[in-house]
């Protein structure tokens, strides 16, 4: 881990050059994280774009993307989520009761891993993912997301949910995998994927407000 808060990252990196951040507050309970969007962990900002609403039918959810920009070495721009403290993206936290964050892990087969405190909605992304045709199941170990420090959980609920997708998951989601690709590329699978979601989350969204 070459960083361990966003003043660190901050004082090294360029905005604009080697990382951006896209934050959109739609006044929402829900917010739709990708912390580590970008070339950093790729597809997790076309996901969350798509799950907060963009370019879908129902509701529209406050939004956050740290996205990586540089030609190669996007990893270095990697903090891990419990130390995840980029002003903006605790702002939206803030004003929101629930977190949705979209991640990326390694993984040849097309799979996704749901953790995160709010076991509720946790279980609900795990059935209708499988009822979508996905292989989805409740996260376990480093990427099971229920510390109370990760920014899953820092709405002011104190739970959320997180996404973990396979590397193979992603890339299958897009027909050029590639920054410039993606965004015009996405394909059923991908749609699939991101209306699941929003179905669990939408479900579940009255019981917290």
């Amino acid at each position: 881990m070459t960083y361990t808060s966003y003043a660190q990252l901050a004082a090294e990196q360029t905005p604009g050059v080697d990382y951006r951040i896209r934050a959109y507050n739609r006044l929402s309970s829900v917010v739709v994280i990708a912390p580590h969007g970008g070339g950093i962990e790729t597809g997790t900002s076309e996901l969350a774009r798509a799950v907060a609403g963009e370019e879908m039918d129902g509701p529209k959810w406050s939004e956050y993307r740290f996205e990586g920009l540089k030609s190669s070495g996007n990893s270095a721009l990697h903090i891990t989520s419990t130390y995840f403290d980029e002003p903006a993206c605790l702002w939206l936290l803030s004003q929101s009761s629930r977190a949705v964050t979209l991640h990326g892990t390694t993984g040849t087969n097309p799979e996704v891993y749901v953790g995160g405190l709010d076991e509720l909605v946790r279980d609900r992304v795990v059935e209708e993912l499988t009822a979508a045709g996905f292989v989805a199941e409740v996260s376990s170990g480093d990427i099971a997301g229920v510390e109370p420090a990760n920014i899953t959980n820092r709405g002011t609920s104190g739970v959320g949910v997180q996404l973990e997708l396979s590397t193979a998951l992603r890339a299958a989601m897009f027909g050029t995998n590639t920054a410039a690709g993606r965004w015009g590329t996405r394909n059923d699978l991908f749609y699939d994927f991101t209306r699941a979601v929003r179905t669990a989350v939408a479900v579940d969204v009255l019981a917290l407000g």
